[in-house]
């Protein structure tokens, strides 16, 4: 038996696989994207897109005061978008990432993940014998409380931002908690609770900073519910939780390898979103056995 929400607050999840660079990715033929975008769409993902990604990396000398040198690169990556816009992939020479806000479960999305891989090693040279570097999940869940209630009715103390009881007067409250466990030698969880102010009752940041995409184009839609617009509690929260497992040694590309990390990323972050919500928010939000 499996819990599931009918009317769950989840609004985007993330696998994202880094491996060693792989040469057919960073000088892509037009006849390679060609053929990738070809079984990209027998994978369901029918679209693509072609965008460049700046990226921002700060060095730091420890045994100076200088100020952190700044670095940015752009890298090309191509996306795939599924119909509805709510499933895209994104390939670049070290990566693969796919992004759903059309969450059902997760095997299904499992299953996307294997199909998008499963179309790079049907095309591009080498793919499986590129080294395994990471191999990241993340789940985002937006937790805003139907009218009546508020937000430390659906959510554990334990991610709450301090309430500040101790001051008199009225306040719009902004916080954020971080946690962090190392799991074992490979595998670190961190646990990001944002808590936000409404704005007229309503929900109006949905992601994490990090999380919204640069480009205009590469976007998906998030549809989220009518609750959002008519919230009786002054803030809401955004639960983030980031599951990342290192592949110690760098071994060559395994799928077996790379399929038992996810599932126990994934054994972890259903273990925290569970513990996390209360029976009140269970109950909101039809909670069933399946």
């Amino acid at each position: 038996m499996k819990k599931f929400l009918e009317e769950a607050p989840l609004v985007l999840s993330v696998l994202h696989l880094e491996f060693s660079k792989i040469p057919a990715l960073s000088v892509m033929t037009q006849e390679m994207s060609n053929f990738l975008h070809q079984r990209m769409i027998e994978e369901g993902f029918a679209e693509r897109i072609d965008s460049q990604q700046e990226v921002v990396e700060f060095a730091f000398n420890g045994t100076t005061n200088q100020p952190p040198q700044k670095q940015t690169t752009n890298v090309h990556r191509i996306l795939f978008r599924a119909s509805g816009e709510m499933d895209i992939v994104q390939v670049c020479d070290h990566a693969l990432i796919l992004k759903t806000t059309n969450y059902t479960c997760f095997e299904k999305f499992h299953e996307k993940f294997n199909g998008a891989i499963q179309a790079c090693i049907d095309v591009i040279p080498n793919f499986d014998k590129a080294l395994l570097k990471s191999v990241g999940l993340r789940h985002v869940d937006l937790i805003a409380p139907k009218p009546g209630a508020l937000l430390s009715d659906y959510i554990s103390s334990e991610v709450l931002p301090m309430s500040l009881s101790m001051l008199d007067t009225p306040l719009e409250r902004h916080g954020k908690t971080f946690t962090q466990s190392q799991v074992n030698a490979n595998h670190t969880l961190s646990v990001i609770f944002e808590e936000i102010p409404t704005k007229q009752g309503q929900v109006h940041k949905v992601l994490p900073d990090n999380l919204i995409e640069a480009d205009p184009k590469g976007g998906l839609i998030i549809k989220g519910h009518q609750w959002w617009r008519e919230l009786d509690s002054p803030t809401y929260g955004i639960l983030d939780v980031d599951n990342h497992h290192s592949f110690i040694g760098s071994p060559i590309f395994d799928i077996n390898i790379l399929d038992g990390a996810i599932k126990n990323l994934y054994i972890y972050a259903n273990q925290v979103f569970w513990g996390t919500i209360t029976e009140e928010a269970k109950s909101a939000w039809k909670m069933k056995d399946i």
